[in-house]
C-alpha cells in the first residue's frame, strides 16, 4: 500500500496511523505486568518491637506466598554482637530459622527472602529478651512468653525490589511522549495547509 504523505489527506493518513501506533503501544502498556508486585513479610515471630519474658528458640518469618531457602538468609545481632544461626529453613509461607540460647538483651535481625517469583525482598526488625538467659525450672506462670502471633506484628522495615532499575521504566514515557509529539506536529502541519 502506497501512502502520500502530502496535503491534508496524507497529513491526516500519518496522524490515523500514528494515532494507531498510541492505542497499540496503550494496550500492550495496559497488558504488560511488569514484577511489581513481589511477595510481602506479613508477620514475624518474635514480633517486631516486642520484648520477651524467655529468650526466643527460633525465628520465623511469615509471607504471603511461598519463599524460596536457596539465596534466602537471616542475620542476628545481639548485645555480644553477631549470633551464629544455621541457613534459614522453609514451611509453606515462612522462613524459619533455630536459634542458639539467647542471653539478655536488644537483638537486631536483618533478613533477604527469595519470593516466589524469584526476586529478593529483605527488611530488619529487633525484640529484646528481658530477664535470664537460662529457662527456670519451674514456670512462673501458666501464660506463654510475650511473643505475638506473625499476623499481628507489623513489618518495621521491609523493602521490595519494586523493579525500579528497569530500562523499560523510562524508555516507555519517552516513547508515548515522542509518539504524541509528532502526532501533535503532523496534526498542526495538516491544519495550516
Amino acid at each position: 500500500m502506497n501512502v502520500s504523505t502530502n496535503g491534508p489527506a496524507g497529513a491526516r493518513t500519518s496522524l490515523r496511523m500514528s494515532m494507531i501506533c498510541l492505542v497499540t503501544l496503550v494496550a500492550w502498556l495496559t497488558t504488560f505486568s511488569p514484577a511489581s508486585a513481589h511477595d510481602q513479610l506479613i508477620g514475624t515471630d518474635p514480633a517486631d518491637g516486642s520484648t520477651l519474658t524467655e529468650p526466643p528458640t527460633a525465628i520465623r518469618l511469615t509471607f504471603n506466598a511461598d519463599v524460596i531457602a536457596m539465596g534466602s538468609s537471616v542475620a542476628v545481632t545481639g548485645p555480644d554482637g553477631p549470633v551464629t544461626v544455621e541457613a534459614p529453613e522453609t514451611a509453606n509461607h515462612d522462613l524459619i530459622v533455630d536459634l542458639p540460647e539467647l542471653p539478655a538483651g536488644h537483638y537486631d535481625v536483618a533478613w533477604r527472602a527469595v519470593s516466589s517469583d524469584g526476586h529478593p525482598v529483605d527488611g530488619t526488625f529487633a525484640f529484646t529478651v528481658a530477664g535470664s538467659a537460662t529457662p527456670s525450672a519451674t514456670p512462673t506462670s501458666t501464660s506463654p512468653a510475650t511473643t505475638a502471633s506473625p499476623t499481628s506484628s507489623s513489618p518495621s522495615t521491609a523493602s521490595q525490589d519494586d523493579g525500579g532499575s528497569s530500562p523499560l521504566r523510562w524508555i516507555v514515557p519517552v516513547v508515548v511522549v515522542l509518539v504524541l509529539l509528532g502526532a501533535a506536529a503532523l496534526w498542526r502541519r495538516s491544519r495550516t495547509k
